[in-house]
């Protein structure tokens, strides 16, 4: 979807973004999905995928912060797990999260990997 977004406009919604890239050890897809709940709270989650010769990893970790007309901010990240990691449990420890909306480009940016609008869907608040 090629349109800019301000964040007035997430209010209420989940919105996924999708980030492909490629490093020295193989192709990297990840799945951004952030729900704006009308309180100004943030909750989601980050799915990846890594594939290389002879190599597949997945990994996923819960996302948490706030939000107002201005941008994120006091976003966090918590490890879930990764594909190769045997008997993984879930961290109990929040991390801080570098991850920004650039809203004339439209695209979320996380660790310099820019994710890309896929899709947008309302969601109902409890």
């Amino acid at each position: 979807i090629d349109y800019s977004f301000g964040f007035k406009d997430f209010n209420g919604y989940m919105i996924e973004f999708e980030a492909n890239d490629e490093d020295g050890t193989g192709k990297i897809f990840e799945k951004l999905s952030i729900s704006f709940h009308s309180n100004g709270k943030i909750t989601g989650n980050i799915e990846g995928e890594q594939e290389g010769q002879n190599y597949y990893n997945s990994w996923s970790s819960e996302i948490r912060g706030e939000y107002d007309e201005e941008g994120l901010r006091d976003m966090e990240s918590r490890f879930l797990g990764m594909s190769d990691e045997v008997d993984s449990e879930p961290d109990e420890n929040w991390m801080d999260l570098d991850l920004f909306y650039d809203e004339e480009r439209g695209v979320f940016v996380k660790d310099k990997r820019e994710f890309k609008l896929k899709e947008i869907s309302g969601i109902e608040e409890k």
